[in-house]
């Protein structure tokens, strides 16, 4: 499976590029008042309001640094009512390549 690696929190984590609309740098957002901790804020992308879950905070408790490798990657994230989009703020995105992992769920891609 061809994935997006993302760094948060210290660990790199694997977004799979079937879900992945677009990367966009780093925007203001607007906080939401009834949000978790750990969403980021809103923004508006392509005319809807779009959540941002921070992922440094779901993993360390820690806000992502806004820097200028700061990432929104946007998914298509499935619901009960179709997809629905959805952020994720990362520190930085470092490459992108097939993931291969052995297990029940995952099928290993023959050499």
């Amino acid at each position: 499976m061809l994935c997006l690696f993302v760094t948060a929190g210290g660990e790199r984590l694997a977004i799979p590029v079937s879900r992945v609309v677009e990367v966009i740098p780093a925007v203001r957002m607007h906080q939401s008042a009834a949000g978790s901790t750990w969403l980021a804020g809103m923004f508006r992308y392509r005319g809807a309001v779009t959540p941002v879950l921070d992922l440094d905070r779901l993993a360390t408790g820690d806000s992502v640094p806004m820097r200028l490798s700061t990432r929104i990657v946007i998914l298509d994230v499935p619901s009960p009512s179709g997809l629905k989009r959805l952020g994720l703020l990362a520190e930085r995105l470092t490459d992108l390549r097939e993931f291969v992992a052995a297990g029940p769920s995952y099928a290993v891609p023959a050499p």
